[in-house]
């Protein structure tokens, strides 16, 4: 041990340019690894949010009383809500006040509104129907709604459609899509 330390040989260039190298490798993949999930972390957290948006939604639907729905509906192929669309189904002032709260929401300083959440209410048109439009995309659903594309022989008017779009801030692949329906019942 003496005589390790009374070695007056430093290291060579290549050994210190080799440690750097390794060094700077590591701290590169340390780098990458951290970014990547708070990227990650980010996504998760607007899905998780957009998640409870939409399911919101369709929770405030299936509790309200159906022939609102029905009636608003009537022979439309479709029928977009808004929170502006809601406040004139209703006449209570309760109502009127949940349609922004659950149509607009407030969340993380982020306020959600017409140009991020969607809401369509849609025949129900059976399981057939039903699985054709989960199938599809958020952008090639808002046209294939607005298109009118629907062509079935069945329709269940005690049944509607709901989809539930709220689009992410992050990439519109992360757009989160709920179908669901509400019944008569």
């Amino acid at each position: 041990m003496l005589n390790f330390l009374k070695n007056n040989k430093g290291a060579s260039l290549i050994e210190i340019v080799a440690s750097i190298t390794i060094t700077s490798i590591a701290l590169i993949l340390i780098y990458n690894i951290f970014s990547f999930n708070i990227r990650q972390n980010k996504i998760n957290r607007e899905q998780t949010i957009n998640a409870n948006i939409a399911n919101g939604v369709l929770n405030y639907f299936s509790s309200q009383d159906f022939s609102i729905f029905r009636n608003h509906l009537g022979e439309y192929k479709y029928v977009k809500i808004d929170v502006n669309t809601c406040k004139l189904l209703y006449t209570n002032e309760n109502e009127v006040n949940n349609c922004e709260v659950i149509l607009s929401p407030l969340i993380n300083n982020k306020q959600y509104n017409n140009e991020d959440l969607y809401v369509y209410l849609l025949p129900y048109y059976g399981p057939e129907g039903f699985n054709d439009i989960a199938n599809i995309s958020s952008d090639e659903l808002l046209e294939y709604i607005i298109n009118d594309d629907f062509q079935y022989d069945y329709v269940n008017h005690n049944t509607l459609t709901v989809i539930i779009i709220v689009e992410s801030s992050l990439n519109n692949r992360y757009h989160y899509i709920l179908r669901g329906v509400i019944t008569k019942w």
